[in-house]
């Protein structure tokens, strides 16, 4: 079990769009331009354009992607 995240979603002008830790399963979907932070990355999974989604890093790795 990967646990659970503290997430961080932002736009282009960096408003918040969504914060906080998603039950496990949860699937949000946002737009291109979006930063997303995370503080366990190998529990949140992207996916782009329909592509499988694939973890952000590794375990216990805090980290921030821009889509």
């Amino acid at each position: 079990d990967l646990g659970p995240s503290w997430t961080r979603v932002t736009d282009g002008s960096g408003r918040i769009v969504f914060e906080g830790t998603p039950a496990a399963g949860t699937v949000k979907t946002f737009p291109k331009g979006i930063t997303i932070r995370t503080g366990n990355a190998a529990a949140v999974k992207v996916s782009v354009d329909g592509a499988p989604g694939q973890p952000l890093g590794q375990s216990g790795q805090v980290v921030t992607r821009t889509f």
